[in-house]
């Protein structure tokens, strides 16, 4: 029986992390996979000639057909979301129903609309056995969150699992939930390209962006904290 392929999400993931000089054992462990899996993967990618980053604008079906040049490239079917797995990840801070399906699109091109995709998971959550809730008095506790979201990270020369408190937007914090981390100097650098789309991105009701914002109301005046300060 043929063994199933990786996600080419996941050998992307592998690529990185071994370009961030992690042994096979580190990888393997990163990623949930064997260290012969590990092996394998950065074999084919050697004999295609690719390392980390990878070509701009190089596809899932390209780098599958460069990896797997003598194989037929996997016919991808619409497959119906994890709604239990939709349903956990929308417990966490930053985690929305917008970026779930922007995560599901990337690896179902041909999935569900966005309407589509909110309606069904409706209907999963009426299925839901009820659960106890618990009512509170307005004014009777208060709940504190000091830092907010932190990224977590493990430090390469120690392995020790760290925590970085970030002062950025949790949705996206969001966005890096599944990625590993060894450095903040890691973190930082996938964080840049999040906030120049965000800032980059027309809001409806205004019809501008965070930045266009920035350069028309405040930098001529000598504000100088830069665009994610608009929303």
């Amino acid at each position: 029986m043929a063994r199933t392929r990786l996600s080419m999400r996941k050998i992307r993931e592998v690529l990185r992390l071994k370009s961030s000089g992690l042994s096979y054992r580190a990888i393997a462990r990163a990623c949930l996979i064997g260290k012969e899996t590990v092996r394998e993967y950065l074999g084919r990618a050697a004999e295609a000639g690719l390392s980390w980053p990878l070509p701009e604008g190089l596809s899932e079906e390209e780098l599958e057909r460069r990896l797997f040049p003598n194989e037929p490239v996997s016919v991808r079917k619409e497959s119906e979301p994890d709604w239990a797995l939709v349903h956990r990840e929308l417990r966490k801070k930053g985690v929305t129903r917008q970026l779930l399906w922007e995560e599901y699109r990337a690896a179902e091109v041909q999935g569900y609309r966005y309407s589509q995709y909110c309606e069904r998971y409706r209907r999963w959550t009426k299925a839901l056995t009820p659960v106890l809730r618990i009512a509170h008095k307005a004014g009777e506790k208060m709940f504190v969150d000091y830092a907010g979201m932190t990224v977590p990270y493990t430090e390469r020369e120690t392995g020790e699992a760290r925590e970085a408190a970030v002062k950025v937007v949790e949705m996206l914090l969001a966005r890096l939930r599944k990625r590993q981390f060894f450095s903040l100097e890691e973190i930082n650098a996938a964080l840049g390209p999040l906030v120049d789309a965000l800032n980059d991105r027309v809001m409806e009701h205004l019809g501008k962006s965070r930045r266009r914002l920035y350069e028309e109301l405040a930098k001529p005046h000598g504000n100088l904290r830069g665009p994610g300060y608009y929303s």
